[in-house]
């Protein structure tokens, strides 16, 4: 089961949980190597929320660029206003903040010459978060100002990745929007939320999805850390996650969480997962809001299944009303609709196409409801007259559907209107020939024409193979679209596995 990823990784290395940093990185531009050892020697025991320091040595503007093209997640710049000009270090600054993109990073801005940069004029005018003079410099006074700096630096960390945490639920939301069916929209749900607790590289996790019916827990998918295992939900479940499964609940642990989709046809459908390592309180926050907007799509999407399912059950039904009259019974127009589908497909229509005309088709015959049952229900060859009569089905059904602007049932009246002509201009109602012939009405006239030979009716025994594709050879160009006759001909077996599934 793939899903695709939202989330780029690009800067968002930057934003994982600050607690996985095991070290800050520190920087130190400035052209004195003595300067460069007083300050690590100053501050060379220290440590902020238990992590050390890496130091970073540059000794001019190129060097300085250069490692912070490298190191991304630079925590605090001790960067010193002369290098090779007097103004080097303010140039810098703008490098940083407006080339690099770079907001997050404490810029400590340190000067030998005070009287050259006055601090307010340089705090005010470049954006930097401390300003020392480099002769009052003290370890006390360096020690204050990286914990400052470092503290702050966090500070940011954690309301970036706040921010980012947010977009990406409502990134991913609108993502699991886009599906309409159960399946995919788990598969969905399931991808992003290995991206919003950023798993996607990682191999501690596990998650299952669950299906419970009358009781009974069955899984449906694992993945992770389950992958390879004989899952036995009896006893790998924590008293509270079974609560929620018995009352149907979404609920998080401190390093799990079950979350509970929804209902659809008497069955209900979960996520569980082991993250392998504790939740944060953010990432729970995350969970809960993530949790409750895919609770609602699951909703709205088991709707729009319901929809379809009973609009294309009115369908079929509308379909067999026509073929009853006829005494065509069975599943005659629900063959018909997957032939044609199968046949709109392998002529290269797209997915959406191809279902409007699976959809429209079972409507080829509706026209037979305006035919009196006189004739109907004749048992001997129809007159001439009665023949002439029983042609205007496709007229009468064209005339019923003609007036909708839905595209189903506006492709159900070409269909009903088209079925019946032949692409060498020999059929009915109007006699057209060749493409002039709508495609949807060439395809449904080999669906339609295949079901009554290959199927038994009252009447008649279903025609042997050979002799139906000896018929259809024969009328190849003649009452068949010769393209669609060889693509019919050639995928056969697909056509008679249809035939074998729905008798």
């Amino acid at each position: 089961m793939d899903s695709k990823s939202l989330f780029k990784e690009d800067n968002e290395q930057l934003l994982n949980d600050h607690k996985r940093i095991n070290h800050w990185h520190v920087l130190i531009v400035n052209q004195d190597k003595k300067f460069h050892q007083f300050i690590e020697e100053g501050l060379k025991d220290i440590a902020f929320e238990q992590k050390g320091i890496t130091w970073h040595h540059a000794y001019s503007s190129i060097e300085a660029k250069q490692i912070l093209c490298a190191i991304e997640h630079m925590a605090v710049i001790l960067l010193d206003t002369e290098l090779e000009s007097m103004d080097s270090g303010l140039q810098i600054v703008q490098y940083i903040r407006n080339e690099l993109h770079d907001q997050n990073s404490r810029i400590i801005l340190q000067t030998s010459h005070p009287e050259t940069f006055p601090y307010k004029q340089v705090m005010l005018s470049f954006e930097i978060n401390d300003y020392q003079i480099k002769s009052e410099l003290t370890s006390y006074k360096l020690f204050t100002s990286i914990i400052s700096a470092l503290r702050s630096y966090r500070e940011l960390l954690v309301m970036e990745q706040n921010k980012n945490g947010l977009k990406n639920v409502i990134s991913a939301t609108s993502e699991i929007l886009k599906e309409i069916s159960i399946h995919p929209l788990i598969d969905t749900i399931l991808g992003q939320l290995k991206a919003i607790l950023k798993l996607q590289n990682t191999y501690t996790y596990g998650s299952l999805i669950l299906q419970k019916s009358k009781q009974e827990l069955q899984v449906l998918f694992k993945s992770g850390v389950f992958q390879n295992k004989l899952i036995d939900t009896t006893n790998l479940f924590s008293p509270s996650i079974r609560q929620g499964l018995d009352d149907n609940l979404s609920l998080i642990e401190s390093h799990t969480f079950l979350m509970y989709l929804g209902e659809e046809l008497e069955r209900h459908y979960f996520i569980y997962f082991n993250v392998g390592r504790e939740l944060t309180d953010w990432e729970k926050k995350l969970i809960e809001i993530f949790s409750s907007q895919t609770s609602t799509t699951f909703k709205n999407v088991c709707l729009v299944q319901e929809i379809d399912r009973t609009q294309r059950e009115i369908i079929y039904t509308l379909g067999e009303i026509g073929e009853m009259r006829s005494k065509e019974i069975g599943n005659h127009v629900k063959r018909v609709a997957e032939y044609s589908r199968l046949l709109a497909l392998r002529y290269g229509l797209s997915e959406e196409e191809a279902e409007i005309i699976q959809l429209a088709s079972p409507m080829h015959d509706i026209g037979k409801v305006g035919i009196s049952d006189i004739i109907m229900n004749k048992p001997d060859k129809l007159t001439d007259e009665e023949y002439e009569v029983m042609k205007s089905h496709s007229l009468i059904g064209f005339n019923m559907l003609k007036h909708s602007e839905r595209p189903i049932i506006k492709a159900a009246a070409v269909i009903a209107h088209q079925h019946h002509e032949k692409y060498n201009g020999t059929g009915y109602p109007q006699g057209i020939k060749g493409e002039q012939i709508h495609l949807y009405g060439r395809i449904t006239a080999i669906a339609d024409v295949f079901d009554a030979l290959v199927s038994d009716r009252v009447y008649k025994k279903g025609w042997e193979m050979q002799k139906i594709i000896k018929y259809f050879k024969e009328e190849r160009g003649k009452h068949f679209d010769p393209k669609l006759t060889d693509i019919f001909l050639a995928n056969l077996d697909a056509f008679l596995k249809i035939k074998d599934e729905t008798d």
